[in-house]
């Protein structure tokens, strides 16, 4: 379609026939190729602000932004097991903690698209940094917390997402100045920055990580407390955070109706990269029946392979911190 409009029929049937393929799926070009005599026909849009226009119209953008920024993040999470389901996690947290401390609807919107994006620049870090088993050297540090900084590049790069990209870079500032990338202070970090610091520190210590394992609920809530107590977090955003917390675990856990009790267990633990053994001691079953539960699993969800369904195990929310 883009070089259709950008220089007819001629151009676009080149361009499919070049890189069919190659960069193009041969049977999808060749499907492609038939389209052609349809774009060219008097009723079909006569020109790009017909068509802009008529697709403006039927798109639900707010949404449609969102999903992507979605998407972006869970693409950003499956580069290792331990941080499956970790971007959604921190949106739902940061997002119920700014409607409880009632944010407007222009900087909430922002907060939820930095949350999703926020760990898009992990990506840009070799995946070995973020599966060492232990305490980060000097070195690996350093290429760990670059991280932050490859976000704000990211987003910055795009300028709709300008004010969002300060966002999602400064979600490990500190308000005494001790977080990174840039060292920022209370004056220069706002309530949604805030927010997500907090949101991603409460997730985070949540979660498991090669080094250890996740912490309780209990010792997570005070260890935030004392960060904010010493001045590292805001401590209006940790309180929000924590009663976000609260409150969604009051609530049923989000599942596939079709999947059983066990065969969400058993999702659970494929998706944070546990393999059929350890599946299979953890919940006191054999390595066959980790087997069977897993193939039904794949064809309830409908997916062939453990990234896609951890991926789909993060949508439904299976993943969220205990």
């Amino acid at each position: 379609m883009v070089f259709h409009l950008a220089g007819g029929p001629a151009l676009a049937a080149a361009t499919l026939k070049a890189r069919s393929g190659g960069a193009l799926d041969p049977g999808l070009a060749d499907l492609a190729m038939g389209m052609l005599d349809d774009l060219a026909r008097d009723d079909y849009p006569a020109s790009r602000a017909e068509a802009t226009q008529r697709a403006a119209a039927a798109a639900e953008l707010p949404t449609q932004v969102e999903d992507i920024a979605a998407a972006f993040g869970d693409f950003a999470d499956l580069q290792c097991p331990w941080s499956r389901g970790h971007s959604r996690a921190v949106a739902r947290v940061a997002g119920d903690a700014a409607a409880a401390m009632g944010l407007p609807e222009a900087e909430r919107r922002d907060l939820a698209l930095a949350a999703h994006l926020h760990d898009v620049g992990q990506a840009a870090v070799p995946t070995g940094v973020w599966s060492v088993p232990r305490a980060f050297r000097p070195t690996e540090r350093e290429r760990a917390q670059a991280h932050a900084f490859f976000t704000e590049r990211a987003l910055a790069s795009a300028a709709p997402l300008a004010s969002v990209a300060k966002i999602a870079g400064a979600h490990h500032e500190r308000l005494d100045g001790s977080g990174y990338h840039r060292g920022l202070r209370e004056a220069a970090l706002g309530r949604a920055a805030r927010l997500l610091a907090a949101a991603d520190a409460l997730c985070a210590m949540l979660e498991p990580r090669p080094h250890r394992a996740a912490m309780e609920r209990g010792a997570a809530a005070a260890e935030l407390r004392s960060m904010a107590k010493g001045g590292a977090l805001d401590a209006g955003a940790v309180e929000a955070c924590l009663s976000a917390v609260g409150e969604r675990r009051s609530r049923p856990a989000p599942a596939e109706s079709s999947l059983t009790a066990r065969e969400l267990d058993v999702l659970r633990l494929l998706a944070r990269g546990k393999t059929n053994k350890e599946i299979a001691q953890a919940l006191r079953i054999s390595d066959r029946t980790v087997q069977h539960h897993t193939i039904h699993i794949y064809g309830k969800l409908e997916v062939d392979t453990r990234a896609a369904a951890a991926l789909r195990a993060a949508q439904l929310g299976l993943l969220e911190p205990e």
